[in-house]
């Protein structure tokens, strides 16, 4: 089993006038990490990536496990139910 909630390795998105990365973040099961920098610097993005809300142009994501492209339908879902939940007041012990 991996003891990891989040892996990415080398996450790349291009924009016409911006580029996200090379990206690499490992988040540790059980972990409580927050995304800070200034508008424009690419967190929104990596948030909607590892959910499978949009499509990298290179690097890998996983997500309990699951890969955010072969896997990205489920994570999408996954997504929603964590904003909803947050939205709702509702706490995760552990992803």
């Amino acid at each position: 089993m991996n003891n990891n909630a989040i892996e990415i390795r080398g996450l790349v998105k291009n924009y016409p006038t911006f580029t996200l990365g090379p990206l690499d973040l490992t988040v540790p099961r059980g972990a409580i990490y927050g995304l800070i920098g200034p508008n424009g610097a690419g967190k929104t993005t990596t948030i909607d990536l590892i959910f499978g809300m949009g499509k990298n142009d290179a690097g890998s994501i996983r997500v309990a496990g699951l890969d955010h492209r072969t896997d990205a339908r489920l994570l999408s879902k996954v997504g929603r139910c964590l904003l909803r939940r947050a939205d709702e007041g509702i706490s995760f012990k552990r992803l």
